[in-house]
């Protein structure tokens, strides 16, 4: 099976390729609706890994400073510390 996907991908990379030129030769115009709601989606799409990686980020910086600045131990998030039998 992965030898005939192989095949199939390496004889006919033109017929895969001509998504890109239809995208190209329909946005030509820079003032055009289709061109700019392209260019926004375009936008939209690069931004995501960006907003998705400073969110936990900032989630985690949040979580590291409220735990040095809270007093007393940690809390054990419903971890039930063993008694000492002394």
């Amino acid at each position: 099976m992965a030898i005939v996907a192989a095949a199939v991908v390496a004889l006919a990379p033109q017929a895969l390729a001509q998504g890109c030129a239809m995208c190209g030769t329909a946005v030509q115009n820079p003032r055009d609706p289709l061109a700019r709601s392209m260019a926004s989606s375009i936008y939209f799409m690069l931004s995501m890994p960006f907003l998705l990686f400073f969110t936990v980020a900032g989630w985690l910086v949040w979580r590291f400073r409220r735990a040095r600045t809270r007093p007393g131990p940690l809390p054990h998030h419903g971890v039930i510390p063993e008694e000492n039998p002394s």
